[in-house]
């Protein structure tokens, strides 16, 4: 949770509320901040370019109790001003309506986003109060969805800036605690207060009975029908997929294969040999190193070499921002090269990376984001690449791993998991799902399907089903990190 200082919010329109905002970077978030009118600036989402939304958000007083709320209303309202909306059932109202933990549309807000501008949501206290708690619920209609939810926000209670951070983006998903859909915002650390909310908080109410519960209930509910009448946008709301849970146990019969396959390596060293076509220079937007739990492997700058080192071992570059330690700054889905790493590129030579780890460390795979500046640029990226631990087992196959080229923009996650079963249980796999990466579907890395009419639909477009088959007729069974 970051707090870089004090900015300025304009006015509100209705209420000239605003808070003042100093140069210093030493704002800390203040205890039990008191006021009765509460602004939320939201600057940035988690990479949507056109929409922004959330959950919820709850409020807690001092006396642990939810704060009653009197109005809400935000800028932009939401999605019904634009020309092709008219009653879309995500509006600002339904942030409060105590229904948080969902992906039913009637329980969300959506507005438009515009990169640049402002977003406020304007929420007014029935009293004025002192504030311990706020809990933002982050836009959690679905995995690829909640990117639309709030990343960067400002928050002010009556001309004063409470908090200025990140929220955390929601799972996509019904299950796990609520860190995984979104952010509590905590303004006391005295054992009453807290005690207190605990005993008025509903979140925790009914968690011992699993999200196995949560799950089947959401999935019985019964869908809005698309029943407007006239020229009006008809509502549109998506089921669970029973397909889940055959997912469910594929993932099971994979992850007991990939216990299996986890090797322990003091270092590891990767031979980036091919581009996607650039003649000069190789890059990478990103890297992680996958451990045991499937978790990215924590690593310093201090830990990683390269040769050739940047773009700076030329003669005619000084001082090029794309260094190596981009790799592991933690933004990878970016089209801003200053997040990147490039260097020289000569065919048929050596161009090495590798890591130093400080003890022996379990690694079951490896995640890549290609290099990513632009769809010309992405031609800068690795093609192939191969692996070898610090004492020269390969683990990889003769010709090396095949590496997705980059999109060229940031419309989705472009992460590509290498993990080693794929290479060394092959037979295994096939009869649960495969992975891009994988030594057998290096032919056909990425398809891309454009939508271009619906037979008659002017609003939505959609589909039943989807199935892949490789050239023996098999089918090739798909998982939801492979879309």
């Amino acid at each position: 949770m970051r707090k870089d200082g004090l900015q300025t919010l304009p006015k509100r329109q209705e209420e000239e509320n605003s808070m003042e905002a100093d140069d210093g970077s030493d704002f800390k978030i203040p205890v039990l901040p008191y006021g009765r009118h509460l602004v939320i600036d939201i600057q940035t989402t988690w990479g949507d370019r056109h929409y922004v939304g959330l959950n919820g958000i709850e409020v807690f007083s001092s006396k642990g109790e939810p704060v009653q709320i009197s109005k809400i209303t935000a800028e932009p309202p939401d999605i019904n001003i634009l020309p092709a909306y008219g009653k879309d059932p995500r509006v600002i109202t339904n942030l409060i309506d105590g229904v948080n933990r969902t992906q039913d549309d009637m329980h969300l807000w959506l507005a438009p986003f515009t990169p640049g501008k402002r977003h406020f949501i304007f929420i007014d206290f029935v009293n004025p109060c002192q504030v311990a708690m706020i809990r933002i619920w982050n836009y959690n209609k679905s995995r690829i969805h909640s990117l639309r939810g709030v990343k960067d926000i400002i928050m002010g209670l009556d001309e004063q800036c409470i908090f200025k951070g990140e929220i955390a983006k929601a799972s996509g998903t019904l299950s796990g605690a609520p860190e995984h859909f979104g952010d509590t915002i905590l303004f006391t650390t005295d054992d009453d207060i807290l005690e207190a909310i605990y005993c008025y908080d509903e979140t925790y109410d009914g968690e011992m009975e699993g999200t196995c519960c949560l799950r089947y209930e959401e999935e019985l509910k019964r869908p809005t029908t698309a029943d407007g009448e006239g020229d009006e946008r008809p509502f549109t709301q998506a089921g669970l997929r029973t397909e889940d849970q055959k997912a469910s146990s594929l993932d099971a019969l994979l992850y007991a294969v990939k216990y299996l396959c986890i090797f322990f390596y003091v270092g590891l060293q990767l031979n980036f040999t091919m581009t996607w076509g650039d003649s000069h220079y190789l890059g990478l937007t990103g890297l992680e190193v996958i451990g045991r739990d499937g978790q990215a492997l924590k690593i310093t700058t201090e830990q990683i070499s390269a040769s050739p080192q940047d773009l700076n071992d030329l003669p005619e570059y000084v001082g090029d921002s794309r260094t190596l330690e981009k790799l592991i700054d933690g933004t990878n889905i970016t089209a801003e090269d200053d997040h990147m790493w490039l260097i020289p590129f000569s065919f048929g030579e050596d161009h090495l990376f590798t890591i130093h780890f400080d003890k022996i460390e379990s690694i079951a795979g490896l995640r890549f984001w290609n290099y990513n500046k632009s769809p010309e640029d992405t031609y800068r990226g690795v093609s192939k690449r191969k692996g070898a631990s610090k004492n020269i087992q390969h683990i990889s196959p003769p010709e090396g791993f095949l590496i997705r080229k980059g999109p060229g923009n940031c419309h989705f996650d472009f992460a590509q998991e290498i993990l080693f079963v794929d290479y060394l249980q092959p037979q295994l796999i096939m009869r649960a799902h495969r992975r891009t990466g994988s030594k057998r579907t290096e032919r056909a890395i990425v398809f891309q399907f454009q939508l271009l009419t619906s037979w008659g639909d002017p609003y939505y477009i959609g589909l039943n089903g989807l199935e892949l088959f490789n050239e023996h007729g098999d089918q090739i069974l798909l998982t939801e990190n492979s879309i």
